[in-house]
């Protein structure tokens, strides 16, 4: 396996017991035999941040057939794949995602990266606008900030995106991650006009 994103070969470290990180690192793994000639690779993403493994407080609801693993999904420190049932992924029914993070404590607050599922032969698409608030005491919230996304791609290919906020700059122990977004497949579509989805797999907070 290997620990830097490379594909790992026959000399690469060789795993024979549990190891631990404590940092941000890509763990790929194969499995070689004498025999095998396509290698296949197996990747995951495991990003170290200040919300991680805090409470999220869902005020619109994940969609029970893709809740990932529960309520520490989107804070659990595993960035999903392309496949949306990798159980990494939450799913949103023609909804926006509305939760709050609790950080535990007053934290310095410089960034923000959530991160989105595109698949339109699957009826998932990227919000148009996401919105993000802060509060020291979970009642009042101000300094707001938003980024729009770029305008809907007809039928792109399927992948993850991450959109970058930085420069927040602001000193909160609550923050309200909210988007807004498509509710309905849009008129290019072959399912124009019927349900789609949102599905977001970590916010990442440092």
């Amino acid at each position: 396996y290997t620990l830097n994103g490379n594909k790992p070969d026959k000399t690469s470290v060789l795993y024979n017991k549990p190891f631990s990180i404590q940092d941000s690192k890509i763990v790929t793994a194969a499995i070689f035999t004498k025999n095998i000639t396509n290698i296949e690779y197996s990747e995951k993403s495991f990003v170290f941040h200040k919300a991680m493994g805090k409470k999220v407080e869902y005020r619109i609801m994940y969609n029970e057939k893709y809740s990932g693993n529960g309520n520490s999904t989107l804070v659990d420190g595993f960035k999903g794949s392309k496949d949306f049932s990798d159980n990494s992924w939450q799913g949103w029914k023609s909804e926006n995602l509305d939760i709050i993070i609790d950080l535990e404590k007053n934290t310095k607050i410089n960034c923000i990266t959530p991160g989105f599922l595109e698949d339109h032969a699957s009826r998932i698409f990227l919000p148009e606008k996401i919105i993000f608030s802060f509060s020291k005491n979970g009642s009042n919230y101000s300094k707001t900030h938003e980024k729009k996304i770029s305008p809907i791609l007809k039928r792109r290919e399927k992948d993850r995106f991450e959109f970058l906020i930085d420069n927040i700059n602001q000193l909160a122990r609550y923050v309200k991650v909210q988007t807004l977004g498509q509710k309905v497949c849009p008129k290019w579509h072959s399912d124009k006009g019927e349900h789609c989805w949102l599905f977001v797999d970590e916010v990442i907070i440092n």
